[in-house]
């Protein structure tokens, strides 16, 4: 037997006993934890970095729209299921990714109580032209 025979017999070996027997520890999975382990770290920080970002953008949009009410400032009904659809959207978000919600608590049940309000006498502040 020549080399080239030994080596193809040893590979049909190893071949037959990976798919015989998995094995559960796979090293070339391992070794790119750890090669990688500085680069998923930053991905999780820019990943949570952007939760709060799009968290916040939310959060302002409601708190505006709750001050320009506060304000008097008239909106068309468009504006109204908008803002009403911000506010399910930034629940639904905060829920789904365990952020805490203090600053937009308030603003949301004002701005619901408001839209409650303009559907009760059947009209909005400002009709769409």
């Amino acid at each position: 037997m020549n080399q080239t025979e030994i080596a193809t017999i040893v590979i049909l070996i190893i071949c037959s006993l990976v798919e015989i027997t998995p094995v559960p520890f796979s090293p070339l999975r391992w070794i790119g934890r750890r090669l990688n382990r500085d680069t998923n770290d930053k991905v999780d920080k820019v990943s949570k970095d952007l939760q709060e970002h799009i968290a916040d953008d939310m959060r302002t949009y409601i708190i505006d729209f709750q001050n320009q009410c506060l304000q008097k400032r008239q909106h068309t009904q468009e504006e109204w299921t908008r803002a009403n659809n911000m506010c399910d959207k930034y629940e639904k978000f905060v829920e789904d990714n365990h952020l805490k919600n203090s600053e937009a608590d308030g603003a949301i049940k004002y701005i619901r109580m408001v839209y409650r309000h303009c559907l009760e006498d059947g009209e909005f502040l400002l009709k769409e032209a």
